[in-house]
């Protein structure tokens, strides 16, 4: 908030006060002016004058606000992602204190392409301990990091650093060890946080940090960090919940769920329910990662596995997520399983990723036919390249003709972008990462922002990006059949969600 403030009316005020009242209302215009000091400045005010006469220093790095921001908290105005102008405008007029001082120099370049932003902050004194404490506030929204001398010409601040910052004074630990060593907790945090951004202003108080589900889990989170955070030293650490984001990716990949009568509980990933078992065991490596692999390679697996209540000790293998150059799978050793009176409340594990080559990738070729034109063998109605419908979808890559080429069928999903036609797809390292700039709703559309006027043709390439199930392709058209209404294509397929590689 920038405060337009007349200097000149509340001085001449506090003199006539002072001639009419001597003393009492000296020390009234005093605090008068001194509010005004502190208060007009906005997102680039100085400090107190006198409050600090020594060296300083400058940061930088990237400000990373959330997907999506309900901009009521900032200016009362409607609900908008956060490439929004009013989004955008109230940012880069936030007010920024670090380590209790305000920077001489704010400056924040939004961006309506990327949520990355560029932020340096000028004048700050010099931290004698190399620690830089990060608040930054707009309206009643705020993010906050605690950096290390070492980062502060890159650092992060962003929903996780907060969630780290926030969960720091109650746990013990510093926020980055808390990042670098419990994402899973970090997760859980930040899931709640960012909830918290879409809410009404008349539902939050004075800020964001006050909502009662946030701080109340931050408490909760804390206080195991603090109990069981030392259980290994350097191992990844989490209390799992019934939904998990154990890589930190903002997307549910373990599920925990009790069985109906609440005395046992079943693990499955995003990706399998299928599950390997090592028992006894007391610390990760009494499950050697290539003994974890060479079960899955023999099938030595089931789907069916339950825990009672009273069961720890015990390590599972299970499937993480497949990607272009290697797999993950999950070793999870647990600790402790808390069902009291019948009620599920979380799982004390400690967990680590095994490595394996990747099977993500595929590639093939697919003939799409026009909705409506007579059947032609092997050709499909609509395809992600990973699954063909036989109706058309508006999620799915349909044919929708010679003009418009490729796209959703009610042309709505951004899913295309163009790329340099001609090109040998195998040689393609990745996709267009996804963003509603590049992408467009339908081949046509997106050889146009490419400066292509004219409608797809054969030797055109372009990326893919499918919303449900986040996942990437690159594919090239190689025939167009205008009697059979017919477009085939080549392609190679990424099946890892978020992942855009192909080398």
């Amino acid at each position: 908030m920038i405060c337009h403030c007349r200097w000149s009316y509340f001085i001449n005020w506090g003199w006539i006060m002072v001639r009419s009242m001597r003393g009492y209302c000296l020390m009234l215009a005093t605090l008068v002016i001194v509010w005004m000091a502190a208060g007009c400045g906005g997102g680039g005010g100085k400090s107190p004058v006198g409050a600090y006469t020594g060296p300083t220093t400058s940061i930088q790095g990237t400000l990373t606000m959330p997907i999506i921001v309900n901009s009521d908290l900032l200016a009362n105005i409607s609900r908008s992602q956060n490439t929004d102008s009013e989004v955008r405008n109230a940012i880069a007029s936030a007010t920024v204190v670090v380590n209790g001082h305000i920077p001489s120099r704010i400056t924040i370049t939004p961006s309506s392409v990327t949520p990355d932003w560029p932020i340096r902050l000028e004048g700050i004194p010099v931290s004698t301990i190399g620690k830089y404490d990060i608040d930054l506030k707009a309206g009643k929204v705020g993010l906050k990091a605690q950096i290390r001398s070492a980062n502060q010409n890159a650092f992060v601040i962003n929903s996780r650093t907060t969630a780290a910052a926030l969960l720091a004074p109650g746990s013990g630990f510093e926020s980055p060890d808390i990042l670098a060593s419990y994402p899973a907790i970090v997760s859980v945090v930040t899931l709640t946080l960012e909830s918290v951004f879409t809410l009404n202003s008349a539902s939050v108080t004075t800020s964001i940090f006050t909502n009662a589900s946030l701080t109340q889990l931050v408490s909760n989170q804390a206080d195991f960090l603090k109990t069981f955070g030392g259980i290994n030293p350097g191992a990844l650490v989490a209390y799992l919940g019934a939904s998990n984001d154990l890589d930190g990716d903002g997307y549910e990949d373990l599920k925990v769920e009790p069985t109906v009568d609440g005395t046992r509980i079943r693990f499955e990933t995003a990706l399998s329910k299928s599950a390997s078992l090592k028992i006894p065991a007391t610390i990760l490596s009494d499950y050697s990662d290539n003994l974890l692999l060479d079960d899955f390679t023999n099938g030595n697996t089931r789907e069916d596995r339950t825990f009672d209540r009273d069961g720890n000790g015990f390590i599972l293998g299970l499937k993480f997520k497949r990607g272009a150059s290697q797999d993950r799978f999950l070793k999870l050793l647990v600790k402790r399983i808390d069902i009291p009176s019948g009620v599920f409340k979380g799982v004390v594990v400690e967990y680590a990723f095994v490595l394996a080559p990747g099977t993500a990738l595929s590639h093939g070729v697919k003939t799409l036919i026009m909705d409506g034109a007579p059947a032609v063998a092997g050709a499909v109605q609509a395809t992600n390249f990973l699954d063909d419908k036989t109706a058309s979808s508006p999620v799915l890559l349909n044919y929708l003709g010679t003009i418009l080429g490729l796209g959703g069928s009610d042309g709505t999903q951004l899913m295309v972008s163009a790329r340099d036609p001609g090109i040998d797809i195998t040689t393609v390292p990745q996709a267009d990462v996804f963003s509603d700039y590049l992408y467009k709703a339908n081949t046509k559309k997106a050889l146009e922002a490419k400066g292509y006027q004219r409608s797809p043709n054969i030797g055109d390439v372009f990326s893919a990006y499918f919303s449900l199930t986040r996942h990437y392709a690159i594919f090239k058209i190689t025939q167009m059949d205008t009697s059979r209404k017919t477009l085939t294509l080549d392609y190679i397929v990424n099946a890892s969600p978020g992942d855009n590689r192909f080398q």
